[in-house]
């Protein structure tokens, strides 16, 4: 969901602001051969870097303060499980009665019952929007989930000044403060494009005009931990809060 990769080189910010201000700066950074994920406010002397590795991909974090080719420079070192974030990939994507089949390595992703399913649920998951109602985060939750679940070019940037300055609107808020109804064909780029159902079973997400993406929050729910543990980002995120913000 991050943009990574979309424009080689370039930096690609999430961050929340007060007045302004950023709080928290959270930079990722495409260059090519390496993927890095850095605290840029407050500021931290370490960074994550994704980076392919022979036939896989593997990750680490690194501390800035140790010089290159030190024994403490990198540490959390390890390969991604490509066969695990296959299987990710897929249970994001199951329907709840319909299961993927059994995927012990890679090379079974081209097996027939595999392939079968993939044909046979894909329409399901992508399919053009229907009339159907969705409850749409809207405000700074809406802003949230649209940052970080919909890749974008452009920084996002998540204004807390108005919770800052009003602390008690939060007490206040009614529930058409914080969500709208929409129907699924109502979704529209850039603020309005993730939306649930109203038993809150799902999630639907507008992938580009005409084409939404349907989504089993349970499922989903556990796919991303597997990816975000895969990838490195659990260990970084620890390491973050024990480092001493830099001044």
């Amino acid at each position: 969901m991050i943009p990574l990769g979309r424009q080689t080189g370039m930096d690609w910010h999430l961050k929340f602001v007060v007045k302004d201000q950023p709080i928290l700066d959270v930079m990722f950074k495409d260059i090519g051969n390496e993927a890095i994920l850095k605290i840029v406010e407050p500021r931290t002397d370490i960074h994550m870097s994704v980076y392919p590795k022979k036939d896989s991909v593997a990750h680490h974090v690194a501390h800035e303060k140790y010089p290159t080719g030190h024994g403490r420079r990198h540490t959390q070192k390890r390969k991604v499980n490509l066969c695990r974030m296959v299987r990710a990939f897929l249970l994001m994507i199951a329907p709840t009665d319909d299961p993927s089949p059994a995927i012990r390595s890679l090379s079974d992703i081209a097996n027939k019952d595999v392939v079968e399913w993939f044909e046979r649920v894909w329409p399901r998951v992508f399919h053009p929007p229907t009339d159907r109602p969705l409850k749409v985060p809207i405000g700074i939750l809406g802003s949230l989930l649209n940052a970080i679940m919909c890749a974008s070019d452009s920084d996002a940037v998540i204004d807390f000044t108005e919770i800052v300055e009003n602390p008690n609107q939060l007490e206040k808020a009614k529930e058409s403060d914080v969500i709208e109804t929409l129907r699924e064909d109502e979704l529209r780029m850039p603020d309005r494009r993730i939306g649930f159902f109203e038993d809150r079973t799902k999630m639907v997400m507008l992938v580009e005009p005409g084409m939404v993406a349907e989504f089993d929050l349970e499922s989903l729910a556990k796919a991303n931990e597997i990816i975000l543990e895969e990838l490195g980002f659990n260990g970084f995120f620890r390491t973050a809060g024990r480092e001493r913000p830099r001044s």
